[in-house]
């Protein structure tokens, strides 16, 4: 008996210290950290001063929290920032926010987000170099700024420094001047300037010439090459925003002054866009002065969105045919609101949220997964003149 259970005894330490020497050896376990409420951090881009096309009376960059569950927004904080910081961009990193002053004397401004609050704090300001600057991006390593102004027609490639402040720009570069008769083509407009996914070159649409402008940038050295243009089919269409598919080499224009958005696809070269369709943003066809605005498409490039403004105040819905990229009109969506300026989705795909300019409103619309309809929420909140909004 004394010899079986001694037999025991040495079996299970021997087992024991088995188990103690393969745990050391294990690989520890990643303990899963639960997604960061940040990404459902959305600023808030807007007109403070009163111009000759605006009525600007917001006071700043504001700062809200959506609800991922229910598309809610709360507010959090706001930066006193003057004059007009309308248009934003995140950086990369998500430690900065960059934005365009869209005032005769153009500035751009940088800021830092604090990292629990989310608050913004100023970091430097310099010259956009250029008049009404109504666009800015940053490239995917978060290395430059691009920016589109839309008084002066041209764009502006600026340097971001390690700590988050720009530079002064590196390379400015003018649009050619406008043949149109069109009183709101009297000269270059550009509206919209930002890198091409996954890529080398830039792409700047210009609302005076109805062109979108190809440009290679040299990462290395700051600069900007003009490798080619490509003009819009529609005439008088007033070019203003474009949008590329998540999946696919197609890119999408969205035409202010014509009411049509126009598909294109991308060639082997920068150069080589081919159009492939154009399509009303309203349901009757022969309504004009959809003054459109904004456009974006779901992550999963299912589903393309457009704003219109004027007397339409909707947002024009599409279905992507995921072979060709064609886009059948799905229906208008009212806004709820005047002047959708612009709208953002966000990264789930689940929710699209609308800012309305001029009825000092942004509203939350549910995207239905299957249909790629909205889906009214009865969710909103009161923002004075919100322009651009962006989420972390």
């Amino acid at each position: 008996m004394k010899n079986t259970i001694f037999t025991l005894l040495k079996t299970a330490l021997f087992s024991t210290l088995v188990l103690l020497i393969s745990c050391q050896n294990e690989t520890p376990k990643v303990t899963e950290i639960p997604e960061k409420i940040a990404e459902n951090i959305v600023f808030v881009g807007t007109y403070t001063e009163k111009e000759p096309h605006v009525n600007g009376k917001a006071e700043g960059i504001y700062v809200y929290k959506m609800n991922p569950k229910t598309g809610e927004l709360t507010y959090l904080n706001k930066v006193e920032e003057r004059p007009n910081p309308s248009y934003l961009t995140v950086h990369p990193n998500q430690k900065f926010l960059y934005a365009v002053n869209e005032t005769g004397e153009g500035t751009v401004s940088a800021f830092s987000i604090e990292p629990e609050t989310y608050q913004l704090k100023s970091l430097n300001q310099v010259s956009a170099k250029g008049k009404a600057p109504c666009y800015i991006s940053t490239d995917a390593k978060g290395k430059y700024a691009f920016t589109a102004n839309y008084v002066t027609g041209n764009v502006g490639l600026f340097p971001i420094q390690e700590d988050g402040r720009v530079g002064e720009a590196v390379a400015v570069l003018n649009h050619e001047k406008s043949k149109s008769k069109h009183p709101r083509q009297e000269a270059a407009h550009a509206h919209f300037f930002a890198p091409k996914p996954n890529s080398d070159y830039a792409y700047a649409v210009d609302l005076g010439l109805d062109k979108i402008y190809q440009y290679q940038v040299d990462a290395k050295n700051g600069g900007l090459l003009l490798v080619g243009t490509t003009s819009m089919k529609g005439e008088d269409a007033g070019s203003r925003h474009l949008i590329w598919h998540p999946k696919k080499e197609w890119g999408y224009v969205i035409n202010e002054l014509n009411g049509t958005i126009e598909g294109f696809k991308q060639g082997e070269k920068a150069t080589e866009l081919t159009h492939f369709q154009t399509i009303n943003t309203l349901a009757d066809s022969t309504a004009t002065n959809a003054s459109c605005a904004d456009i974006h498409i779901t992550p999963n490039g299912k589903f393309l969105y457009g704003s219109n403004r004027g007397e339409y105040n909707s947002l024009a819905m599409y279905q992507i045919n995921q072979q060709t990229g064609e886009l059948t009109f799905l229906g208008n969506q009212s806004t709820k609101g005047k002047t959708p300026r612009n709208f953002v989705i966000s990264k789930d795909g689940q929710f699209l949220l609308v800012a309305n300019q001029d009825s000092d409103n942004i509203v939350t619309f549910k995207i239905n997964q299957e249909t790629g309809k909205l889906e009214d929420t009865g969710l909103e909140v009161k923002v004075m003149t919100p322009v651009c909004l962006q989420f972390l």
